[in-house]
């Protein structure tokens, strides 16, 4: 294997002495379960996923690794497109918009599940390098060792993935079919964030869309004609449509149900304890301004596994806007990102879509278009945005509910 010992260059260097905020020494030992506790005062990383909410933390090594620690502590947010690797058993990877150069420091190849690793490839150091890249990699489960065509690839252990993991790993493992997704990696526990998170997606692989509603193979969401706006399943990834009936005025909108770390197998539906069924919701609106309307749908599953799909007309919300979208928190309330004349909007509604309060959004530019709400399964909640009427979503930004 190619050495990548010796960082190369000046445009991405960063040396141990830049630190900007020095995380706490982090103390870690296993439980009897296998998993690692840590000391409640430790400054922690945050592992997202943004397209379905699992999350992890992830405790910094500074005694084992205090270059990489600062490093990557110091590039921290980032967003961007993850992928399973390809070489290296379970692992997941997210590759760094900007590479960091630094050389080996607690480098190896032997790593356990929840083991968080660095490393840096300079042009020609293995098989298909053909430009230097840096990435943060995760290891969740015990076949996993890091490695290239060539063979194995040390990594720079520079954290630990402490507490309940088993959503987040479980996530991570159907990425080697589903394919790529979008992550997000923050901090816990240093300053907050208080500019929009660039998201980055060159390729459009993986866009902040409002998350789809899949029952039993077949999508559920709104299809609009000029003015009016309907109910519609697709059995064939959206590429046709049959409407189910009329929910209200407008010609935008979308369906969104909780999405829990409870959430039922079957159908890719949460589903009620008392196997009644589930409440989604659907929003309905203009991509010029106007009222904003919800409708209650209602899914009741049955044992082909194509639930029941029952609604009722959008009422009224109160709120005016464009462009709205909806999604739902995990305790089942939905929220509703849209523009208004004073900007992007979240509102939140605790009793039904009965009445609604405004959630603020700390960073969020005057040009931010086409917001989008993104939930986590611990309760976070998002707003991806573009800049501009057209083009991706490339911003995220905190939403403080």
């Amino acid at each position: 294997m190619p050495s990548r010992a010796g960082p190369g260059g000046s445009g991405g260097s960063i040396h141990a002495n830049a630190c900007m905020f020095a995380p706490a020494v982090v103390c870690l030992s296993p439980t009897r379960e296998g998993r690692t506790v840590r000391a409640p005062t430790a400054m922690d990383i945050r592992f997202t996923f943004l397209h379905s909410g699992e999350s992890a933390t992830g405790a910094l090594r500074m005694q084992d690794a205090p270059m990489t620690c600062r490093a990557v502590w110091n590039a921290l947010p980032v967003a961007g497109v993850c992928h399973h690797a390809s070489y290296s058993g379970s692992e997941g990877v997210l590759i760094l918009p900007k590479p960091i150069r630094l050389p080996p420091e607690n480098a190896t190849h032997c790593v356990e599940p929840g083991d968080v690793g660095f490393t840096w490839f300079a042009p020609g150091d293995a098989y298909g390098v053909t430009r230097e890249f840096a990435e943060v990699c995760w290891f969740y489960d015990r076949d996993a060792r890091p490695s290239m065509h060539e063979g194995p690839a040390p990594v720079n252990l520079f954290a630990r993935i402490t507490g309940d993991s088993s959503a987040f790993f479980a996530r991570s493992r159907t990425m080697r079919r589903s394919g790529v997704t979008g992550l997000l990696i923050d901090r816990i526990g240093g300053p907050e964030a208080h500019e929009p998170i660039a998201y980055h997606d060159p390729a459009g692989e993986a866009p902040l869309n409002a998350r789809r509603v899949v029952i039993g193979g077949s999508l559920l969401s709104v299809v609009a004609t000029e003015t009016r706006c309907m109910l519609a399943v697709s059995g064939d990834a959206g590429a046709r449509w049959r409407a189910l009936g009329e929910l209200g005025s407008g010609n935008c909108g979308n369906v969104a149900v909780a999405q829990d770390a409870g959430a039922a197998r079957r159908a890719d539906l949460p589903q009620r304890a008392d196997g009644m069924g589930v409440t989604a919701w659907a929003t309905v609106g203009f991509e010029a301004s106007g009222p904003i309307g919800l409708a209650r749908v209602t899914l009741e599953p049955q044992p082909n596994d194509r639930p029941l799909v029952g609604w009722e007309p959008a009422r009224q919300t109160g709120l005016v806007g464009s462009d709205p979208a909806i999604a739902v928190m995990p305790g089942g309330a939905p929220v509703i990102a849209y523009r208004s004349a004073a900007g992007i909007e979240c509102a939140l509604s605790d009793d039904g879509g009965v009445t609604w309060r405004g959630l603020r959004i700390p960073a969020a530019p005057e040009k931010a278009e086409r917001p989008v709400p993104v939930p986590t399964q611990d309760g976070r909640l998002y707003c991806a945005f573009a800049m501009g009427r057209s083009g991706p979503r490339t911003c995220l930004t905190q939403v403080e509910v």
